[in-house]
């Protein structure tokens, strides 16, 4: 349901101004995909933030109005890839991103983790048939999406705007920033666990990442990380049921989100 995804906003995506072009980390790119290589297209790979750019970059409109169905926006994929599925406002502005896995690929998993239980994630259909589980994160307040929309002077000042609450510390990894986890603690049962993680840069959150448990392959989006890489970015005291649920996963699939010009540039 469109409540749902709104609900998921108030956590993940609050929308407040303390961001702007003018401040410190900038938040002017939109890129998906951490790696070593930055050589590589698929790393830190730029995504358009605007419609008339996705069209051009070869991305599709998926079918649905701006309101009225399961999520608000125009919703735009490359190829079958719904790892990364844009969303756009009235005006043609970004204003979401939605991150999606397969239901097939979700039931060769085993994990105690239930996608049709979560709040994050909404099963829906697309291209009139495959099943997905999509987990929505708006970057603007969702009354506006469809509502007029943002203008161009809008956009250009307050950009992708997000700040979340009830999030806990985490590691900070150089390249990526400090990770933020809402709601973990050292005793929570990984059926709890939120697949987002936000990730502040001096203060200010300049990027967040999507991470379900499960090895998954169909989109070169994905990051895989170890299980000694995981660690490095939960909280202190690790929440016991990260191992045991990574080893019955087969591992943990992430795509990270970055607003920042060059991301790679971040320290800790």
């Amino acid at each position: 349901m469109l409540s749902s995804a709104i609900g998921l906003f108030a956590v993940v995506a609050l929308l407040n101004s303390f961001v702007s072009v003018h401040s410190e980390p900038t938040w002017q790119s939109f890129r998906v995909t951490w790696g070593l290589n930055l050589l590589s297209s698929r790393t830190f790979a730029k995504l358009p933030q605007t419609e008339s750019r996705a069209r051009s970059d070869g991305f599709a409109r998926l079918a649905g109005e701006c309101s009225g169905g399961k999520f608000l926006g125009h919703r735009y994929m490359k190829g079958l890839d719904t790892a990364a599925v844009i969303i756009y406002d009235e005006n043609g502005y970004v204003a979401g991103i939605q991150h999606g896995i397969p239901k097939n690929d979700v039931e060769k998993v085993n994990t105690s983790f239930s996608f049709d239980r979560s709040s994050a994630y909404q099963l829906d259909k697309i291209l009139g048939e495959e099943e997905v589980y999509f987990i929505t994160t708006y970057f603007v307040d969702p009354n506006i999406i469809c509502n007029g929309g943002r203008t161009k002077l809008q956009y250009e000042e307050e950009g992708v705007d997000m700040e979340g609450t009830h999030w806990v510390k985490g590691g900070c990894f150089r390249t990526m920033g400090v990770h933020y986890w809402y709601g973990a603690h050292e005793n929570m049962t990984c059926t709890d666990f939120f697949p987002v993680t936000a990730i502040y840069n001096r203060g200010k959150l300049t990027n967040f990442a999507f991470a379900s448990f499960g090895n998954y392959e169909f989109s070169r989006r994905f990051e895989h990380p170890s299980s000694t890489a995981l660690t490095l970015f939960l909280p202190t005291p690790i929440p016991k049921c990260i191992n045991d649920e990574y080893e019955r996963s087969g591992g943990v699939s992430s795509m990270h989100v970055f607003f920042s010009v060059r991301p790679w540039n971040t320290f800790c």
